[in-house]
């Protein structure tokens, strides 16, 4: 029971770390350094992908959860950004950061703490 609860404040510790990294992600597009937040947005990616894996199996097992459609969304948003980032739509760019990428990001979070609570 405590090595669960280890894992499940691994998880969201991770998870507020992803977010600081958002943040610092939204602060660089509002001064146009757009490579620096390519690469906090890899980082941040590699991030969910790690904790993917790891709370996908738990999903599995909680019922009523979105998880896989909140990742589905996230990853969609991701993928709209960085065509906006390959075609230098650099306006595009911050909107889609604020407008679409943040809000499934916190929903994705907001999952992820949803699946974890069920099995703590």
């Amino acid at each position: 029971m405590e090595q669960s609860t280890n894992i499940v404040d691994q998880i969201i510790n991770l998870t507020g770390v992803i977010d600081e990294a958002f943040i610092q992600m939204q602060k660089q597009i509002e001064v146009e350094r757009f490579d620096d937040t390519i690469l906090l947005l890899e980082n941040a990616m590699k991030g969910i992908e790690s904790l993917q894996k790891a709370v996908l199996p738990i999903a599995a097992q909680v019922p009523e959860n979105e998880f896989n459609e909140t990742t589905r969304n996230l990853m969609a948003e991701v993928g709209s950004f960085l065509e906006h980032y390959n075609q230098k739509e650099t306006s595009e760019m911050e909107m889609q950061m604020n407008q679409a990428v943040i809000p499934a990001f916190n929903s994705w979070k907001t999952e992820v703490e949803k699946v974890m609570g069920g099995i703590s």
